[in-house]
């Protein structure tokens, strides 16, 4: 089976996220089978997004939190460095 045939891409822009290069593969057999497990992780997902836009220093700490050892100043770079991109695209 060719890979085109397996997966399944989901453009962010499909959602209303005009990032360019953002695309959430997904096996079609695993779409196909769990239709409410994949909708309710792009939407956990663009709530992510949208919280992180609204508030990118508290996105910043809580994603830090998860890695330890982790310099915070440099994950608050890269979340705005992020946000600024969201931004720059919609």
């Amino acid at each position: 089976m060719a890979f085109a045939d397996a997966m399944t891409g989901i453009l962010y822009s499909d959602v209303g996220i005009t990032a360019p290069g953002y695309v959430l593969w997904i096996r079609s057999d695993f779409l196909n089978a769990h239709k409410d497990i994949v909708a309710k992780f792009v939407t956990a997902l663009l709530m992510g997004i949208r919280d992180t836009l609204i508030n990118p220093n508290d996105a910043a700490v809580a994603y830090a939190r998860h890695i330890a050892g982790v310099d915070l100043n440099i994950v608050k770079a890269a979340v705005n460095d992020y946000v600024n991109l969201l931004r720059m695209h919609s």
